[in-house]
């Protein structure tokens, strides 16, 4: 089975694993992140990644070899699909602005996060190939009825105007309902609620569907009034124009004068 064809554990937004492979001929690992896109787009993507041991260099993504809360350089582009842009940092997924946001129910590492181990390769001195990529990143390509079939978590998104106190700020950032917050989390492992979402002050608000509807309509009118009102004045200039013009002269009009 190859790396990109393993299932993972979750599909929440976000999850990833570590993938480990060994080759005994010459004697090599291999690395790469096996992830659900952060946006919560539903796909998966593959990368390769350069070990803090790895002589080779034959990932494009430096990985600090941290299993549970993995910093990778640089920055996860991808160039199709949502065209997520962002970072994995102490596995922690942030947004570097200029893509689709964060899901609100983004994973992040933790040190219980185990990972998924390692697996010699079947054939000695056969090279594992990186995943092809076509976006910096493999997409899985999940028929809709593996996608329906797969149980969804559900999670109660918490906001609030303000954050309760002792709460901690994240860089974690997201839309909800248009609006775009900042997670905050609780002071103590185990605290109730884990994480709250506070609106970011001043920040940027997506208009909803009806209001760029209702923009469009008013838009639209404006310009057929325009339109109209335009036709309606060259109309009363030609006619202006016919009144004023003088009549023609027997010699004018071709007739001989009597």
């Amino acid at each position: 089975m190859s790396v990109s064809e393993e299932r993972l554990a979750s599909d929440q937004p976000g999850y990833f694993e570590i993938l480990e492979r060994i080759s005994t001929n010459p004697p090599r690992r291999y690395f790469w992140l096996h992830a659900m896109c952060p946006c919560g787009c539903g796909d998966e993507f593959t990368i390769r990644l350069v070990g803090p041991d790895d002589t080779e260099h034959e990932g494009n993504w430096a990985w600090d070899g941290n299993w549970s809360m993995p910093t990778l350089q640089p920055s996860i582009r991808r160039l199709v699909g949502c065209k997520f842009h962002g970072y994995l940092t102490q596995g922690v997924w942030s947004s570097a602005g200029d893509g689709a946001p964060l899901s609100p129910r983004v994973y992040r590492g933790s040190p219980s996060h185990q990972p998924s181990g390692s697996t010699t390769m079947p054939e000695a001195g056969n090279t594992p190939a990186a995943p092809a990529v076509e976006d910096q990143a493999q997409i899985s390509n999940k028929s809709a009825a593996e996608a329906a079939a797969q149980p969804k978590p559900v999670q109660t998104v918490i906001t609030a105007l303000e954050a309760p106190l002792g709460y901690a700020k994240t860089h974690v950032l997201g839309f909800i309902e248009g609006i775009l917050h900042q997670r905050h989390d609780a002071p103590h492992p185990g605290q109730q609620p884990a994480e709250v979402y506070v609106p970011v002050p001043g920040a940027f608000t997506l208009p909803s569907p009806q209001q760029v509807s209702d923009f469009v309509k008013s838009e639209v009118s404006k310009f057929g009034e325009a339109l109209e009102a335009r036709e309606k004045a060259l109309e009363a200039k030609a006619t202006a124009s016919t009144e004023k013009a003088p009549a023609p002269s027997a010699g004018e009009t071709g007739q001989a004068p009597s």
